[in-house]
């Protein structure tokens, strides 16, 4: 065969093979995420995809930008399980999360499914096909609840009625919670759950059980809502389901009221399955309140400080971002929120710090 014959034949054949386009294996969801972050600038965002999306098929892209932003020429990353996930992290970063380090992907997934045989159990009362359900002295009130969130969208039908249809009760066809809840059923994930309260927009938790999905959505609710024992989950995966926690819900940080001012104080806590300890400094002057945190393992500490203009509630809840300062001891977020609830006597604080749960106590009334 001469050249040209063989160039035509060869240009032939290029034309009749299929084009397989860039990353024809991500979901539109992943693709999605993936627009919303990638030209951020923010380390935190490119790590919410890489958390979200392991093994998407832009993680190395965001390995690379999260690489840039910090200034590092290499980074190592490994194999991270924890007892939530498997993803790719340092081994600092893995170490904060309290989680354990391997080369290979399959390691991960053998000591992720064992810390979740192990794990500690949640004490859940737990029903089905009941509307309302005894948590200490106040149920969940939906007898004022005549709408209804489903994955096909919203109707007028009755809580009743919409708890067949797997369905989230609303008051109303508009608000937040409804917002809350259509994107809830929009949502991929597969391990999920979403509560409510008599006053609160409702709280959802993704983690790769159903068991720890539900955990989390609660713990959110107790913590936002002003009357934490009429939080229940009523829906898990898609369907409906009816959890509680009375005794989570009893713990006297949570809906506790009272002066702002006396926030003002020191506080310790340990931010749980981490092994990550915190101290708190907050400050009240008048109606602003200010405060900072270090977080520390092993000795090696950050420095944060929370934005201005916190949301607070009752005085005895506040919730904000806060800003990586100069010393970063591992953390790539330059920000991450803040949620504390503190009891009436303020010598117990509870709540969230990004991905993480914490609780602790106050040790002085002097920041």
């Amino acid at each position: 065969m001469n050249v040209w014959l063989f160039t035509r034949y060869l240009l032939a054949l290029l034309l009749w093979l299929p084009v397989t386009p860039a990353f024809a294996e991500a979901t539109s969801t992943e693709i999605e995420f993936w627009q919303s972050v990638k030209d951020s600038g923010d380390a935190e965002m490119l790590d919410a995809y890489l958390q979200e999306f392991p093994d998407g098929e832009f993680t190395e892209l965001a390995n690379i930008k999260i690489r840039k932003l910090s200034g590092a020429t290499e980074v190592n990353y490994l194999w991270c399980a924890t007892k939530s996930a498997v993803i790719k992290q340092t081994k600092a970063s893995c170490n904060q999360l309290g989680g354990k380090s391997f080369d290979n992907k399959d390691s991960a997934l053998d000591e992720k499914h064992r810390r979740n045989q192990v794990g500690s159990q949640v004490d859940l009362k737990t029903t089905q096909g009941s509307s309302e359900v005894s948590a200490n002295d106040q149920p969940l009130n939906l007898a004022n609840r005549p709408w209804c969130v489903t994955a096909g969208g919203v109707q007028k039908i009755g809580y009743s009625s919409c708890f067949e249809k797997n369905g989230i009760p609303t008051r109303s066809k508009t608000g937040g919670l409804v917002d809350r809840a259509s994107w809830y059923f929009r949502d991929a994930e597969e391990d999920k759950a979403l509560a409510i309260s008599n006053n609160s927009v409702g709280e959802s938790g993704w983690w790769s059980t159903e068991v720890d999905a539900v955990r989390r959505a609660l713990f959110t609710c107790h913590l936002r809502s002003s009357a934490p024992e009429s939080c229940r989950v009523i829906n898990v995966n898609g369907r409906f389901e009816e959890h509680s926690n009375a005794q989570q819900a009893a713990d006297q940080a949570f809906g506790a009221s009272g002066p702002i001012a006396d926030l003002t104080g020191k506080y310790y806590f340990n931010m749980n399955y981490q092994g990550v300890d915190g101290t708190l400094r907050v400050k009240v002057e008048g109606e602003s309140i200010s405060a900072t945190l270090e977080t520390c393992l092993e000795g090696i500490c950050a420095n944060w400080t929370l934005q201005p203009n916190p949301w607070t509630a009752s005085g005895r809840r506040f919730s904000g971002k806060m800003k990586r300062g100069a010393r970063q001891a591992g953390w790539s977020a330059k920000e991450v929120f803040f949620r504390g609830a503190f009891s009436k006597d303020t010598n117990r604080v509870v709540g969230l710090f990004g991905f993480y749960e914490f609780e602790g106590k106050k040790r002085s009334s002097a920041n």
